[in-house]
């Protein structure tokens, strides 16, 4: 389908509207399985993939809009519709396209943070002692204090509380080298849950570095 200028500066209003900058949008000619290519208009969203597409089948006689991302996946595509309809169509592909923008990507964050902990996993999988048990508590229990430094974590200190907890009480049935990982798993968790900002991660890793020294950390 291609577009009239006034059809195009329609879009231009709907993308400011969104909250975009027009000049991060482009127009081009893009091809799909079965579209006719010479009624074929798209809008590139620049630097990504993204895209909304208004496609034109045999002699114009069937319209529909295809786009990516879509509400609830990568790709999605409407039914024939006519202009109204499509403009409400690409509106919403609009904040569509915001929502995948914006999103902080939890499961990125998480292998960074992962990556990023210098936790030492050079150890057996064997059972703690009772007395190490009894030692893991008492320093938990200061991290729990201690955590309190970190406005994010202070701030809801009864859910970072009883992830202290569990961590804790998982000393009396994890190996070694099971519970670190449960350990530097679940803080990181935190960490994620909490959007806790760089200096605040660098601070909680100090304190933990203080609490356990080279019991846990290299």
């Amino acid at each position: 389908m291609l577009l009239l200028d006034s059809q195009k500066d329609e879009l231009y209003d709907s993308i400011v509207h969104a909250g975009f900058t027009p000049a991060t949008f482009s127009f081009s000619r893009r091809s799909a399985p079965g579209i006719n290519n010479d009624d074929t208009t798209v809008i590139n969203y620049t630097g990504t993939g993204s895209y909304f597409g208004f496609f034109s089948g045999s002699y114009n006689t069937k319209t529909h809009a295809q786009f990516s991302p879509g509400k609830e996946s990568i790709v999605e595509r409407s039914r024939d519709c006519n202009w109204n309809e499509f403009k409400n169509i690409f509106y919403s592909w609009l904040t569509y396209l915001k929502r995948e923008l914006t999103t902080p990507n939890k499961w990125d964050r998480l292998q960074r943070e992962l990556a990023a902990v210098n936790i030492d996993f050079d150890v057996e999988n064997e059972k703690f002692t009772y007395e190490e048990v009894g030692e893991i508590n008492t320093r938990i229990n200061q991290l729990k204090n201690d955590f309190r430094q970190i406005p994010e974590l202070d701030a809801h200190f009864e859910v970072v509380n009883q992830k202290l907890d569990h961590i804790a009480s998982m000393a009396q049935h994890l190996g070694k080298f099971d519970w670190k990982g449960l350990f530097a798993g679940s803080l990181v968790g935190i960490i994620i849950q909490l959007s806790v900002p760089p200096d605040g991660v660098e601070k909680l890793w100090q304190l933990v570095k203080v609490v356990f020294g080279t019991h846990l950390l290299r």
